[in-house]
């Protein structure tokens, strides 16, 4: 496998951002005024197509940066329904999702590249707004997703990862000389989310809740090292309507990820044991909304858990961090 080049990092990211920040193109029966009608919609983001806004999903394909726990963090990504159709009865849309994240290992410089993961994948998104009324008070919606996703992760400065994650070996030279930095974090998984959305106290509040899960099927890539299994997962989010364009929140993430990884056992210092990898997120902040329906969100962040790249033997502890999301 060979291992992007940070000019082809850099490339990707702006691909991602072009085709995220295009203008929403929509094609429907304008004539028909038909609730049963079914409208055709393309090549429009994902928040626009399901209500939805930036979230502590540390994997929410968005335009990110963050410092968080002494450590510069770098997103460019988003999330595209290439095609969809709608009416009351059902709506439903192909997504292609993608980002390219950018890690220090350490504190440095406020521009990350000692790592970097690139994650890409397909989603088909479901909603209809018509079980949604009989189901749920009036506003309410319920969604399901379900995604086929790839991740590559890799250590960009490789001198500075071996030094931080793997064990010399004395007899034979540093293991990093043998460590196969293209393929040893390579995987896919499949996707599930149902969310729940619901306003609140006439729309002046905004409570949504997740439940999902991660199933990791064997590796495409034969030097693989991860050895996931499956995932459970859980969000929240409350937002408060002060205007249209103001909007403080609260969000959760919650995950844990069985594996059977044993990091001495792959030449790593410390670390796993086939412990469950642990992701708990808290983000507040505020979402800028603009008249076009852009989401620009400062926020704090407090977080205990794994890294989620190369760096994913390490738990973290808690942590403190201030960033901003955008979602076109």
């Amino acid at each position: 496998m060979t291992i992007p080049t940070p000019r082809r990092v850099v490339s990707a990211a702006i691909v991602i951002v072009i085709v995220i920040a295009a203008p929403p193109a929509r094609a429907e029966d304008a004539a028909s005024t038909d609730l049963d009608a079914w409208r055709l919609r393309t090549i429009v983001t994902v928040h626009r197509f399901l209500p939805d806004e930036p979230r502590a999903d540390p994997d929410q394909p968005s335009l990110r940066y963050a410092f968080h726990g002494g450590r510069w963090k770098a997103m460019g990504g988003g999330g595209v329904v290439l095609v969809g159709v709608e009416s009351d009865w059902l709506r439903l849309g192909l997504a292609l999702d993608g980002l390219i994240e950018l890690v220090n290992l350490d504190g440095g410089q406020p521009v990350p590249w000692e790592s970097y993961r690139a994650n890409v994948g397909f989603e088909a998104l479901v909603e209809s707004p018509r079980l949604s009324r009989l189901m749920l008070r009036r506003g309410g919606q319920l969604h399901l997703s379900l995604g086929w996703f790839h991740e590559s992760d890799h250590a960009a400065n490789l001198s500075g990862y071996r030094a931080q994650y793997l064990t010399p070996r004395s007899s034979l030279g540093a293991i990093g000389s043998s460590f196969n930095n293209g393929n040893f974090s390579s995987y896919e998984y499949v996707k599930i989310r149902a969310t729940l959305r619901q306003p609140l106290l006439g729309d002046r509040l905004t409570a949504q809740a997740t439940i999902g899960a991660r199933l990791f099927p064997a590796s495409i890539n034969p030097g693989s090292l991860r050895e996931m299994r499956a995932a459970a997962l859980a969000e929240t989010r409350l937002a408060l309507r002060l205007s249209d364009g103001v909007r403080p929140f609260v969000s959760t993430y919650f995950e844990l990820v069985d594996n059977d990884f044993v990091a001495r056992a792959q030449g790593f210092g410390f670390g796993l044991d086939r412990t469950p990898l642990r992701y708990q997120i808290v983000n507040l902040g505020v979402d800028l909304v603009s008249a076009g329906g852009g989401i620009v969100s400062p926020y704090l962040s407090c977080s205990r858990s794994h890294g989620r790249g190369v760096d994913f033997p390490r738990f973290f502890g808690t942590e403190l961090g201030v960033g901003i999301t955008l979602l076109p």
